[in-house]
């Protein structure tokens, strides 16, 4: 089977990263080499050179080895003022990595592209970081095995400043999963006035807090509130922690470390409206109101656990409720590891 190459644009926001990219070419009928054939072109001829053209192949017309993934140019560009890291450096098939672009010039509508031998993901827009120099950010979720070109670019232009290679392992490295232990429902007493959290910790097998773990964040298609969007991922900081404010209008939001097999959090909710009395709010109208919740989870890295699971919540913050609302069970059985 002919493979084809997967060109998919994410731009980020913010002062350094402005307006969406605008190419038109991204899409499933990618010219490989840009001569002008659509990659369709080729599943109907099975003699088409590998290289797009419609020259003889050099050992004399024998026929092309079409299972030979094609990747574009993806040399690196030197003396570029950017370069491109991943983490981790090989990820795994299933898995995610953070792709890191530092720079020393001052780029806008900065882009992430990816192509490569099998499907991609579509790069999530994480943040820029800096004053000069920069660092912007994306994230990719999730992964399939394969070879693939990351390209880096920015206006004027949409001019491509670097580019590097990415291998997707077929399988993740043994490393110990991680279990939720924790996955809290905060009570009124609990709650802040006017602010609604999602705090997240991440201890190894001893308790002990683990810094620069990445956490997936993920929903369903859902309405996101336009000046506080969740996030794609966080990274907990020295003390093992990460906080991100959720003020979304009506989500279920999901949790899972990034790069190990990880329980999944779940039914971590927001804009449920509970019109039943005494549940809809705590002591005022500002704390805890109308199913809009706070949460804690806590994952812990667990050598020897045997499976993974989705974990709901404990549903104490809404003990004053009769009865308690269940707004999402697991999908699944656990899954054994």
């Amino acid at each position: 089977m002919l493979v084809g190459v997967l060109l998919i644009t994410a731009c980020g926001g913010g002062d350094l990263s402005t307006g969406p990219d605008t190419d038109s070419d991204a899409g499933s009928d990618i010219d490989a080499d840009g001569d002008g054939d659509e990659a369709s072109d080729a599943d109907s001829d099975p003699d088409v050179d590998a290289d797009r053209d419609t020259d003889a192949d050099a050992d004399g017309g024998a026929d092309v080895d079409i299972d030979e993934p094609m990747l574009p140019p993806c040399d690196p560009i030197p003396g570029s003022s950017a370069s491109v890291s991943t983490d981790p450096p090989e990820p795994w098939d299933g898995g995610s990595a953070r792709v890191r672009v530092h720079g020393t010039d001052p780029l806008t509508n900065v882009a992430l592209r990816i192509a490569g031998s099998g499907p991609a993901p579509e790069p999530a827009w994480v943040s820029v970081e800096g004053d000069g120099p920069w660092t912007w950010t994306w994230s990719l979720s999730p992964l399939s095995a394969g070879d693939f070109c990351l390209s880096f670019s920015a206006d004027p232009g949409d001019r491509v400043y670097q580019r590097a290679r990415m291998h997707v392992a077929a399988e993740a490295p043994p490393v110990a999963p991680f279990k939720v232990i924790r996955n809290h429902q905060w009570t009124c007493d609990e709650e802040y006035t006017w602010a609604i959290n999602v705090d997240t910790y991440v201890l190894d097998e001893s308790g002990a807090p683990m810094p620069g773990v990445r956490v997936l964040v993920e929903h369903s298609p859902c309405e996101t509130a336009a000046d506080h969007p969740p996030p794609v991922e966080v990274v907990t900081d020295g003390d093992g922690f990460a906080r991100w404010e959720n003020y979304n209008p009506r989500c279920f939001f999901h949790e899972r470390v990034a790069d190990a097999p990880s329980d999944t959090a779940i039914e971590m909710y927001t804009g449920i409206w509970e019109d039943q009395d005494g549940c809809n709010y705590c002591s005022t109208f500002a704390e805890n109101v109308w199913g809009h919740w706070s949460y804690t989870v806590v994952f812990q890295r667990t050598p020897g656990a045997l499976e993974t699971c989705e974990v709901a919540t404990d549903h104490e913050g809404q003990a004053r409720c009769s009865p308690t609302h269940h707004w999402e069970e697991p999908s699944a059985p656990c899954s054994p590891l």
